[in-house]
């Protein structure tokens, strides 16, 4: 589009995270804990009405924690408020996963900052997201929903991927930084004025 309109070759800037506050935070996951918790943090209405269909065809014993307007009636859901950014931190950090079916989606911070935090990611297969995330997340198709809900299910249940899931998060996490952003962001405004 802006190649088309403006004549202009468009540059591509990532955003960054700010790995102060989006980190591991120790002993906020526990393994014995009777139910797995799930966290969608989105501000979309539809990917909070599919995380809560999703949840609802799982067959694992979970949690299901938005943070987002939401309005849940259902014991197992909980509906987080606005969080302070170090607040949100350790919401990543406590979750099994991060659910997050989001159907298009411009850069996918909320992604970042969950990986940032060593959350495994299961989101909807939506460009944006695959770019930021690569190989460290698990991509669906958006098919039905109750497949969606059993695949939800085997990842949930497969410790060995959610370690692995977690490790590759933080490595493709650490590639996004602030600093990369002034950096790409200053190359292409010189770029822009040499030519």
């Amino acid at each position: 589009m802006v190649r088309k309109y403006a004549r202009v070759e468009p540059c591509i800037v990532h955003l960054g995270v700010d790995h102060s506050i989006y980190r591991p935070l120790a002993n906020l996951k526990s393994r014995l804990r009777k139910r797995k918790i799930i966290l969608t943090a989105a501000t979309k209405p539809h990917a909070i009405k599919a995380s809560i269909a999703i949840f609802r065809n799982l067959r694992t014993k979970a949690k299901l924690l938005i943070r987002g307007p939401c309005i849940a009636k259902i014991p197992e859901i909980l509906c987080i408020p606005k969080l302070s950014e170090p607040e949100l931190a350790k919401l990543y950090s406590m979750a099994d996963i991060l659910l997050y079916p989001s159907l298009h989606e411009g850069f996918g911070l909320v992604v970042l900052e969950a990986m940032a935090c060593g959350t495994p990611v299961v989101a909807f297969s939506d460009p944006a997201l695959v770019e930021v995330a690569g190989d460290a997340a698990m991509f669906i198709k958006s098919t039905s929903l109750k497949e969606v809900a059993e695949i939800v299910d085997n990842i949930l249940n497969d410790e060995q991927l959610l370690d692995e899931l977690r490790v590759r998060a933080l490595k493709r996490a650490n590639e996004f930084s602030w600093s990369r952003t002034v950096e790409e962001l200053y190359t292409c405004i010189l770029r822009k004025l040499v030519r």
